[in-house]
């Protein structure tokens, strides 16, 4: 078909005939199709609009500049499909998720700006927007942005080497920890991993000083519920002759990830349930033996007390009779 046959069937007053040269056009991929396929995101017709859309998708970089212009299109679908391919293209620009997220007529829009920026490097203004989406009146949108807000990327499987030991386990050396001298900052933003509380330096001087043994409650932090961030420093002698060394604790209410030296550890968390429950975390890899080592602790309590609030002691384990 001639590009004036096709061009006279753009402006055909039957809808079918509108799509069928839509979609003719779109095949000569040609500055003209974009053109044509541009002006067709205003037909009067539903369907035309759509499928001018999805082949535009289609163009790949060739449609680049009337797909960003169609961001901007009243239609809410072609909004979406021209998201959707600028993304596709790694041409989506952060002022263009933005756009997505303040759609108000369009909770896919929303909720596919939500979900790129999910997997994007965490920075100020991902930050921003996820905090934005998280009062979405769409609840799907609310959650999925409040968990990517919060996401927490740190696991580390915190077995016992008592757990596998087909040896006699001997405890040769118990070093406990200092109770006093510890800090504490609470995260109500849940982000101070992003902002890497746990490096061996940092300013705490708007930490509070604190001890563990104790619950945070008695220290004026009364049934304060979320996050909280522990900060200490405890001196090892020179190394034994051992197998390994276990970090011990008698009860963290109620949840605990443990950075040692800045690497992270480990993490007790089996829910509220584990508030009163001693458990024990592999740290053999992570110690400095004859000097100063830091200790970072995140706890999460969801309800009345919380803290480290029974002793944490090390157990230098040798193997064997």
């Amino acid at each position: 078909m001639s590009t004036c046959s096709l061009v006279d069937e753009l402006n055909s007053p039957d809808p079918a005939q509108r799509r069928s040269a839509v979609i003719e056009v779109a095949r000569k991929k040609s500055a003209d199709s974009v053109l044509n396929l541009t002006k067709a995101l205003n037909d009067s017709n539903a369907v035309v609009r759509h499928t001018a859309a999805r082949e535009l998708r289609k163009m790949g970089m060739l449609a680049i500049g009337s797909l960003t212009k169609a961001l901007q299109n009243s239609d809410p679908e072609i909004r979406m499909t021209a998201f959707l391919a600028l993304n596709d293209l790694g041409m989506l620009k952060i002022e263009n998720i933005a756009f997505a997220i303040k759609d108000n007529d369009s909770v896919a829009m929303r909720m596919s700006a939500v979900e790129i920026l999910a997997r994007m490097p965490q920075s100020k203004e991902t930050r921003d927007l996820l905090g934005m989406a998280s009062k979405d009146e769409s609840r799907t949108v609310k959650e999925l942005a409040s968990k990517a807000l919060n996401f927490f990327p740190f696991f580390r499987e915190a077995e016992s080497i008592r757990d596998h030991a087909d040896q006699i386990i001997n405890v040769i050396q118990t070093i406990p920890l200092p109770a006093d001298g510890w800090k504490l900052k609470f995260d109500p933003q849940r982000n101070g991993h992003t902002q890497k509380w746990f490096v061996p330096k940092l300013d705490e001087t708007d930490w509070a000083p604190v001890s563990i043994d104790r619950f945070w409650d008695d220290f004026g932090f009364k049934n304060n519920t979320g996050i909280g961030w522990y900060r200490g420093r405890f001196v090892l002698p020179e190394k034994p002759k051992m197998n390994a060394v276990e970090l011990s604790f008698g009860a963290v209410d109620e949840t605990a990830w443990i950075w040692i030296n800045g690497t992270y550890a480990g993490q007790h968390d089996i829910g509220p349930n584990g508030r009163d429950v001693s458990f024990r975390i592999d740290v053999t890899s992570f110690l400095k033996w004859g000097t100063e080592n830091q200790i970072t602790i995140r706890v999460l309590n969801t309800a009345m007390t919380g803290g480290i609030w029974k002793p944490v002691t090390l157990e230098v384990i040798r193997l064997g009779n």
